[in-house]
Order: C-alpha cells, then structure tokens, then sequence
C-alpha cells in the first residue's frame, strides 16, 4: 500500500485519503503487536521492513524511527547470513526478501534518513549471493522450496547489483557450492538442513496458478492439498503476485485444487500427484466457464492499430451489451463472455472512424458473429474506415449516478445524431460520475455503457437497449443530462475478527449454487468485500493458510450448517465473523 500509495491516492477526495491513513495507522499497530511473537523466518523479517518503511512514510516520532531501525537490524543480523544467504537456506527467500530490502533502502535516501548499517550489509551480501543461485536460463536453482521463478524479475533485481561480477564459485554460510564452465552450471547444496523452526518439510508440491484461456498468473488464488483419492485436506497455500505457490506435505499422493473469485480448477483432469523426498511439480489451469475475444482494430487504410478504441461485446441473440474494454497499443482482451456467440463493436470516441462490427459492418445486424468458447481465446479483428471528426464548438454534460445518489466512475457516454442515429463522439464518467462532450450543435440521444457488464446499458431517458426511438433527445449545449443506473450485482462485506480482535489473516469465499462465486483474500486488513456477484444467495467461508482450518458464516462447521447470505441488486450485505481460536 505504501509503495503504490502516489497511484491510489491520486486525485483521490478528503474522506477517501482519512480512511485510507487510518487503515494504514491500524495495519502498523497491529504489526508493532504481532512481529515480537511471530515465529522464526521470513515472514518475521518482512514484518520489520515493513514496520521500517510505514515509519519512514508516514507521521511518526524520532524514537519510532529509531525503535523500528534497531529492530529491523537485529532481525537482519539473525537471518542473513554472511555470505549472503538466508537462514532458511532458501534462494527464492534471498530473491523475495532483496525486492522488499531495496524500495526500503531508496526510501530511506529519499526521506533523507541514514539507514542502520546492517541493512546496507545485508543487501551489498544478498546482491551477490542471488547471482550465484541464477542459472544461465535465468531461474533460480530449486532448492528447499523454490519453484518456478521469473527470470525477468530476478534481473530487475539484479540491476541494483552495481559489481556486476562473476558470481562466486563457494557459499560456505549457507552451504552452497557452484561450478561452472561454458553453457554448463552446476549448483550443489553441500550444507546441512536448515533450523526446523524456519525450514518447510522439503517436500510437497509447488507450481503456478494460470487461467486456462489467456495463460496469464493468478495471484491470491487459494490453493488445497486434497489426498487422493478421498478428498480429505492435507494443506493450503496462497499464490503470490506472480502466480506461485508452495505446499509443505507427507510423503503421499495428492490432488490439487485452486480457486480466486469465480475461478477454480484441478491439476489435471484432476491428475494425482506423488510427493517422495522432494517438491513435486502440480501446476493448475483455473477455468470460469466464461470465455475471451482477443484481436485488433485496426485503420481501414493503413491497417495501423487505433489506439484508445472501445470494444464492446454484445449478446448475439438479445442485443444486451456484455462486457467491453479499451485498445492499449496494439491489441484488445474482452473477458468473462458467456460461452455463446457475440456481437463485436468497435468504437472510437475520438469521432475520427465510424463504429464498426466484426469484421467491418456498419451495424450488428450485418455483421459476422464471433462465436465464444468457453475458457477459450476467439480471435477477431474489427476494421473501421478514416472519417473527419465533427466539430467541437458545443458542450454536452451531466453525471453517472447509481440508483441511491453516488457518482459512478468509468462508463462509457456516447453521442448520436438524433436525426439519423450517427455516432459523433464519446467519453468516459469521471470518480465522481460527471462527464463532458464537445459535440456541434444540435439534437443528440445519449447512451450509457459500462464497459465491467455490472450496469445495464441506457439510453437518455431511462429507455434500455432497444428503446433509442423512445429515448430523450438533449440539444446541444446543454448540461445536467443525469442517468441513473441499478446495479446488476450486489456486494458482500465480511468483518473478521478472532476473539474479538480484527484478523487479516484469512481467506474469505462467497459460495454460491453452482461453486465458489467470489474471493477476497489475506489482504493486511480484517474488512473484505466481494463484488460483483449475481442476485441470490450464497454462503460464506474463511479458511486460514497455512493449514485446512475452515468456519463457515455464522459459526458453521461445515457448508450444510452455514447461514445463507442474500445479496440484493446494487446492495452490500454486510456479515461479521468471529473465528474461534486455533485448538
């Protein structure tokens, strides 16, 4: 949060910034109360950099800075061994703890504070001693838990080694040795186990979580450890920012089961995998059912991507919008379709190309049908010919409301001609829901499209879809042209506590009729929303990683006895959780 607070806080309102400094005041108290009683490890170790960096940035006395240094450097003096290593003995470690270690090091600069020397020590040892874990492919040798690993990210990091050097050849600390000749690389652990206090089983198994139709990582996905062939629990685990996760287990065969939001899916068909004295590898394909266009619009006469085009996806057989998004560079994604054929629109709001249908018809009715898969890519191009933009001399303006008064930020407004239905120009509701078009004058019907699918398109008037012949016509200029919108969907929001006292430390689950519908997870504060859930009803259940400790809402051993949870359109049902203390 800190790190990309300059992003969030942009342009951001009074009581948005208040809320958002008092959830980061909550988090560091409660980190100051839990790091002195966190076991032995990383985990440990991050708690104290991030102690040190919320000191740095925000309003904090002399002695807290001073406090969270020497904690912060007596945490690095105990882990880090010297040469470079971790006591876990683990590369992956020394990669996850040098991308926390270095923003810190540049914060402190920043902020024009001396930072404790032994972080310094620590970085100028982990720096060299991560080059000698990086094999010529890029990725880091497998041992004590590591998977796979991003080669791109282990060089990001390694730019900030200024040496530059041939990696050592001896690790003698961490008990590691490295030989190397040619296009050959030998890496040897050659030391002994590492403290059981900070060390996994060194077996189970490690992969990463993919969606199935654009192959792209999956982080926060919730990962289950299933012994084959009775389903029992044995472990979970979380994936990280890239997808990645590890699970300690027995020796055993197992299946693996990984969820986030309304994605789920085996490894395999599901395929079991046997654990002996090592990881074994279990990636997982999570699948939604739901399927992907993916293409380019493209410039009738030189064929040239048009960037900052819309892309809206219409149900072939009913006309209602689905979802849509926007041209970045060269190419479009529309995901979450219904596996059934769709209308493609291509869009620029610019005025500079007239809207066009997939593969270049003036309007749906001529158009080609893409015919979407389910978790699966269907490729199609839209082409739209050069036109001369119309003049701008006229204002046209209003705001996005939701049913209940608020603004709503990120729907799409068009402008057509009232006489013959052209399309003039487009632009998107800002944070607060007010948009602006400059348009010539005269007489235009106004509609509104969100890109997300959680609202139902209108024309200017409260007409749907199909009533543009029955929707109000506004002239141009002209200003307060108001439409408000009912949420499709509706909102969970879940209070954790434990005894009373606020938990981050949990995965929460909206569990509808046909599976898991939504996630929110292990986010650093006890307040979780899911979003975007159809009308219904649902259960909710809070499982804690690492470990198979699961409650379901309220106070439910098990799905069966849980309470139903009934989301309305537009409305947030708001439940809290106490969970019972770990027997």
């Amino acid at each position: 949060w800190l790190q990309h607070s300059t992003v969030v806080l942009q342009g951001c309102e009074l009581p948005f910034y208040r809320a958002f400094m008092r959830s980061l005041a909550m988090q560091l108290r409660y980190l100051r109360t839990l790091a002195p009683d966190m076991p032995d490890g990383e985990d440990r170790l991050r708690a104290r950099i991030a102690i040190a960096l919320a000191t740095l940035s925000l309003p904090q006395s002399s002695a807290s800075m001073r406090s969270a240094a020497r904690n912060l450097a007596s945490e690095l003096e105990h882990q880090i061994l010297a040469d470079g290593g971790h006591i876990s003995r683990s590369p992956q470690a020394v990669l996850d703890l040098l991308a926390d270690l270095l923003p810190l090091r540049q914060t402190y600069a920043n902020q024009g504070e001396t930072p404790p020397p032994a972080l310094l020590h620590a970085v100028e040892r982990m720096l060299p001693m991560l080059r000698f874990f990086r094999h010529t492919d890029g990725n880091l040798a497998r041992f004590n838990g590591v998977g796979a690993t991003s080669p791109d990210h282990v060089m990001a990091v390694l730019q900030h080694d200024e040496t530059q050097g041939a990696p050592v050849l001896h690790a003698p600390h961490s008990g590691f040795d490295r030989l190397a000749m040619g296009g050959v690389t030998v890496i040897a652990d050659t030391g002994a186990a590492p403290p059981v206090d900070v060390a996994g089983t060194g077996r189970g198994v490690t992969g990463v979580v993919t969606d199935a139709a654009t192959g792209a990582a999956i982080p926060q996905a919730l990962v289950g450890v299933l012994a084959a062939p009775d389903y029992a629990p044995v472990g979970t685990g979380v994936t990280d920012r890239r997808g990645r996760f590890g699970v300690d287990t027995p020796a055993g065969s197992y299946l693996v089961y990984a969820v986030a939001g309304g994605r789920s899916g085996f490894h395999g068909e599901p395929t079991p995998v046997t654990v002996t004295a090592a990881y074994a590898p279990a990636d997982v394909e999570t699948r939604t059912g739901r399927g992907v266009i993916e293409g380019r619009v493209v410039d009738g006469t030189g064929g040239a991507p048009i960037a900052g085009a819309w892309v809206l996806a219409t149900d072939a057989a009913t006309g209602d919008p689905a979802r849509g998004t926007v041209q970045v560079s060269d190419g479009f994604q529309v995901t979450g379709l219904v596996a059934r054929p769709h209308h493609l629109i291509a869009i620029d709001p610019t005025g500079a190309h007239p809207p066009r249908a997939h593969p270049s018809a003036p309007t749906p009715a001529g158009s080609v049908p893409v015919d979407v898969m389910a978790d699966a890519v269907t490729e199609a191009d839209v082409t739209l010919p050069p036109t001369t933009p119309a003049a701008t001399t006229a204002a046209l303006s209003g705001r996005v409301d939701l049913d209940g008064g608020s603004g709503r930020s990120g729907v799409w407004v068009l402008a057509f001609r009232a006489a013959d239905l052209a399309f003039v120009r487009g632009t998107v509701s800002e944070n607060d829901g007010r948009w602006l078009l400059w348009v010539p004058p005269g007489e235009y019907k106004v509609a509104f499209v969100d890109p997300d699918g959680t609202l139902p398109m209108e024309w200017y008037g409260d007409q749907g879809p199909g009533g543009v012949a029955d929707a109000t016509p506004v002239t141009a200029p002209r200003n307060g042209v108001v439409a408000a919108l009912t949420p499709t969907t509706g909102t969970i929001r879940a209070i954790v506590t434990r005894n009373g006292i606020p938990w981050s430390h949990v995965w929460v689950a909206a569990i509808g009729p046909h599976g898991v519908a939504g996630t929110d997870a292990l986010r650093g504060v006890d307040d979780y929303t899911i979003g975007g859930l159809p009308v219904g009803t649902y259960r909710l259940a809070f499982v804690e990683p690492p470990g198979v400790r699961t409650e379901y809402w309220s106070d439910g051993p098990t799905y069966a006895l849980a309470d139903p949870v009934t989301v309305t359109a537009g409305g947030t049902t708001t439940v809290s959780g106490d969970l019972a203390a770990p027997p």
